[in-house]
């Protein structure tokens, strides 16, 4: 037993032991370094071809709208798709490159496989968000910078993230909208608004010459520059009369974000019409 242990302590004296782990070493080290290496070429070339890919379809949707429409949405998605790619490229590859050190990942993968189970239970409502959030920017539901009504809030939209959607009214106050509660949504955007003004004139004035006048002023409304009406402005027509006044309502249409600009400007220029053309109000 003695000899035994003494020839076990005496191999790790002899230099030839130690040469023969080097060279063990060096070699296992040399070969997981080569792996390692072609790894990291191969997830480099094709993450820089499936970036490209994805660039491309992109780019060809962004030439199908030469006008800008629905850029934004798709500069989005052309980030959401990086953003997917990246990750599991990266987990990929980094599974790929502990086993070629030499480490056991079947533990790391089962560890993950636990937590992300627990996570996904716990995060039901996150992983609801952001699914919503996918859909709509996938569906085109709304765009950055288009009027909406969501949950009873009439806004602009800032901003459409994965998990919140932002929203901003006419007073300036910011809504945050869970995606995953966005349920019925009112695009105001995508069709011109009809509104209308309604102005009080003495019961005794010409509505023939009313009805002139409203037709210069909405044509030279209309073409001025700058202007953002879709349409001239038109008589309707009366809506309500009495012994000493009528009241009558002038349609315009407009997009919703300068409906109340487009507004003010009409009634400003056919006050000043009204009062130059003699036409009382009242």
């Amino acid at each position: 037993m003695q000899l035994k242990l003494e020839h076990e302590f005496g191999k790790y004296l002899d230099p030839a032991y130690w040469q023969n782990v080097w060279h063990l070493l060096v070699n296992r080290g040399l070969e997981a370094l080569i792996q390692v290496a072609v790894l990291i070429i191969i997830y480099l070339v094709l993450r820089g071809m499936l970036f490209r890919v994805v660039d491309e379809g992109m780019a060809r949707l962004v030439r199908r709208h030469p006008d800008g429409a629905g850029f934004s949405r798709i500069k989005t998605l052309q980030g959401l798709m990086h953003s997917i790619l990246s990750y599991l490229l990266f987990f990929i590859f980094g599974v790929l490159i502990l086993k070629a050190v030499g480490v056991n990942v079947i533990p790391f993968i089962e560890a993950a496989g636990v937590i992300g189970l627990a996570i996904g239970f716990g995060a039901q409502k996150l992983v609801r968000d952001m699914i919503s959030g996918f859909f709509i920017i996938v569906d085109n539901t709304f765009m950055v910078g288009e009027m909406v009504t969501i949950a009873g809030v009439t806004g602009v939209v800032q901003n459409i993230g994965m998990r919140v959607t932002r929203i901003v009214d006419n007073s300036g106050r910011i809504y945050m909208i869970a995606n995953g509660d966005i349920g019925t949504v009112t695009n105001l955007s995508r069709n011109p608004i009809v509104d209308f003004v309604e102005i009080n004139v003495a019961a005794s004035a010409d509505l023939q010459k009313i009805m002139e006048i409203i037709e210069v002023v909405g044509k030279q409304l209309f073409e001025a520059p700058g202007s953002v009406l879709k349409q001239a402005p038109t008589l309707e027509g009366i809506t309500a009369f009495s012994a000493s006044s009528m009241t009558i309502r002038v349609s315009l249409a407009t997009d919703p974000i300068h409906l109340l600009q487009e507004q003010m400007r009409l009634r400003r220029a056919l006050r000043e019409a009204f009062i130059e053309a003699g036409i009382a109000l009242a």
